[in-house]
């Protein structure tokens, strides 16, 4: 039997199972894989690229293994679930992360299954929701990070780096008044951001501007958002930490 998931908010592509169930009969090594989710602007225009230049139909790669999957569009085994157990109720964000870590920590492969499509509309939710969001994803990382350090160490190091280099562009300017200095640090963390963003510029035609605008502000606001609330959680539960082993010695 097969246990498939997607979220409230999405549409399943008409073949989504169809796509899942082929591989699982094709592929009996197969025991966990996901697939894309779309913004529901590709649902007609499945030919075009999307916003952030995801490729069509067929130009996707059919299976690959990756580290991690979304609960958006997940499937497995009914066995899977026997053997590792469930998700973890406790978290409110994250979940289909720890999963997907604890999968792999059992010697389970995941595999991204891209002909396996779901919808979902992320333009109907405010710029303040998906903030709230990013803000609880950053804080699920951190949470996350001190059971599983090995595998999240990369993502941790990240939202640090990031952060980092903000604080100091920051310090720069009101210690040696330097703008210079300040904006070249700046750039130097928003680099990756702009990059992203002049590769999706070629996609702006039939697009509305508004709608443009507004995703290139939370392009770069909400991976901050992330990476500030990351950041802060991390040191927070890191404080706690020592004052539990603290409170053990006495």
């Amino acid at each position: 039997d097969i246990i498939a998931f997607i979220d409230a908010d999405c549409v399943a592509d008409k073949r989504w199972l169809e796509q899942l169930a082929k591989i699982y009969e094709k592929r009996p090594d197969v025991f966990v894989q996901g697939g894309l989710v779309l913004g529901s602007e590709n649902i007609q225009e499945e030919n075009k690229s999307s916003f952030f230049g995801l490729n069509n139909n067929h130009s996707r790669i059919r299976l690959r293994e990756v580290n991690a999957l979304v609960g958006a569009n997940l499937s497995f085994r009914r066995e899977v679930i026997n053997f590792v157990g469930n998700f973890d109720e406790e978290l409110h964000e994250g979940e289909d992360l720890e999963f997907s870590i604890r999968l792999r920590r059992y010697g389970i492969k995941l595999y991204l299954n891209e002909q396996a499509v779901v919808y979902h509309s992320s333009s109907r939710e405010s710029t303040w929701f998906k903030a709230k969001r990013s803000f609880a994803y950053g804080k699920s990382r951190a949470i996350l990070f001190f059971e599983y350090p090995k595998e999240l160490l990369p993502a941790i190091l990240i939202p640090i780096i990031h952060v980092s280099l903000i604080v100091m562009a920051i310090l720069t300017y009101v210690l040696f008044s330097s703008i210079v200095a300040s904006l070249l640090l700046l750039f130097i963390s928003l680099s990756h951001q702009i990059f992203k963003i002049s590769r999706s510029l070629k996609f702006i035609k039939g697009l509305d501007v508004l709608y443009f605008l507004r995703n290139i502000i939370e392009f770069i606001i909400l991976p901050y958002i992330l990476y500030v609330s990351c950041v802060y959680n991390l040191v927070l539960q890191s404080m706690k930490s020592i004052k539990a082993n603290d409170v053990k010695r006495l």
